[in-house]
């Protein structure tokens, strides 16, 4: 194997080991905090980044990639639930429509790698170039699968940022749905990037693999960092936020009167 694509692999996997530590403790991080602070909408999104981290661990084992296809669109349904109970909990959405498109979707491919080819990403095994039309059809459905939920967060959070940035509440609780937006956005490469994965038995061996995992990587990373910032703020990033800003009254809320406000804020205005 060639030196650069071994330097490669080196970076690619402690990066993804990063990853596999940084969700486990971000999922866990939330749990506790969901506890502390009764913020149920949130358990959904612990699990999500917990899910995701012992599906890295069992990447690492040579298991059957059968496990994989059953369980691998878990977290993106955890994700579309935390959307749903945090940014829309009493409204009708298109939340059981995207559900049911994700099951159909993660049926036809769990279907096709039981009984026609194993699929992976990336290809690890050598097949007849019959099942090529097979492999990106597969890569399409994981595009799709991620984008859903990815994008809704991302435009339910954006959206919901824009109805509270002139409301009479501390500037950082704004900014953690601006964060939050852009986090799940930047996660929206992530989707993009497995429509470039190769039709290659050379699996992380292949150069176009190895960046594609590279940006699969990173960008999991960059949403697990923007989520802890976002939903569990850090006091001197609280601080920097609200320079400027003078309150109504002195007053000292937890997340879940802080999020009473907001609604109670909004319902005023409309």
């Amino acid at each position: 194997m060639e030196l650069g694509i071994l330097s490669m692999l080196f970076i690619i996997l402690t990066l993804y080991l990063i990853y596999i530590v940084l969700q486990m403790v971000v999922g866990i991080y939330l749990f506790i905090r969901m506890r502390k602070t009764k913020l149920n909408n949130i358990l959904p999104l612990s699990l999500f980044f917990i899910i995701s981290s012992i599906q890295g661990i069992m990447s690492l084992f040579n298991l059957p990639v059968i496990i994989f296809q059953a369980s691998l669109f878990i977290p993106s349904i955890l994700l579309l639930i935390f959307t749903k109970l945090t940014f829309f909990r009493d409204q009708k959405t298109p939340f059981i429509f995207f559900l049911v498109i994700m099951l159909i979707l993660k049926i036809i491919t769990f279907l096709v790698s039981l009984f026609i080819i194993p699929l992976s990403t990336p290809m690890t095994a050598k097949f007849s170039k019959d099942y090529v039309l097979y492999y990106y059809l597969y890569l399409l459905i994981i595009c799709i699968n991620l984008s859903i939920p990815e994008l809704w967060l991302g435009y339910s959070a954006l959206n919901y940022y824009k109805q509270v940035k002139l409301l009479n509440i501390e500037p950082w609780i704004k900014k953690r749905y601006l964060i939050i937006s852009y986090s799940a956005i930047i996660l929206f490469i992530e989707a993009i990037a497995y429509l470039f994965l190769p039709w290659s038995s050379e699996g992380f061996r292949h150069p176009q693999a190895l960046v594609v995992i590279f940006i699969v990587t990173t960008v999991t990373v960059v949403f697990s960092i923007g989520s802890i910032i976002g939903w569990m703020m850090p006091k001197k990033l609280k601080i920097h936020f609200n320079k400027g800003f003078t309150p109504i009254r002195d007053e000292i809320l937890d997340e879940a009167e802080l999020l009473k406000k907001i609604k109670s804020e909004l319902s005023k205005g409309g």
